[in-house]
């Protein structure tokens, strides 16, 4: 499967109901591709990112208090974060779900909340793009940027070695500190 299509699939999935960022496989791709292929990526992270969201949103509007129980069943999540995204939705409207995500807080409890607290479909869609395009972006040209320019397979290898271990380590660190 191409990247881009990976990329598409993670943000549609990390939309609804997965729990690691698409900026995993965008870093990759940043890193090993270069930005050119890792920009690509983002673009269909994106989309993949906005028809999960899309998705998540509807069913929010639709049934909000099953998915704010599924939601709460779900790595890295409560029922307490479900109820102060909902207080963050109410107070800053969904311009929350820019600054959100940033501090760990997934951006599918922001799409259900949006629905179920019946923002407007195209704002919320517009919202939802800088929300996720800037921190994909951001990170894939980091990794891009870091990474030596037409590495040698050992190189690569390494490459490969502390992407992972970077992402371990975040992951690691991340859910000791989140519930669930």
């Amino acid at each position: 499967m191409s990247a881009n299509r990976v990329a598409a699939l993670w943000g549609l999935t990390e939309a609804t109901v997965f729990f690691l960022v698409p900026d995993v496989i965008l870093t990759y791709v940043g890193a090993l591709r270069g930005v050119k292929a890792g920009l690509m990526a983002c673009g269909f992270a994106l989309a993949g990112a906005l028809a999960g969201g899309s998705l998540t949103f509807i069913l929010g509007a639709r049934a909000p208090d099953a998915v704010f129980a599924f939601l709460a069943h779900l790595p890295a999540i409560s029922s307490g974060m479900v109820a102060d995204v909902q207080t963050e939705v109410v107070t800053r409207g969904p311009w929350a779900m820019v600054l959100g995500p940033l501090t760990g807080t997934p951006y599918k409890i922001y799409a259900a909340v949006a629905g179920a607290q019946g923002v407007s479909y195209p704002l919320f869609l517009a919202v939802s793009v800088l929300a996720r395009l800037p921190r994909f972006a951001g990170a894939t040209v980091i990794a891009a940027w870091l990474a030596p320019r037409h590495p040698t397979q050992a190189l690569r290898r390494r490459i490969q070695a502390v992407w992972l271990a970077i992402w371990i380590a975040f992951y690691a660190i991340y859910f000791s500190i989140m519930p669930n």
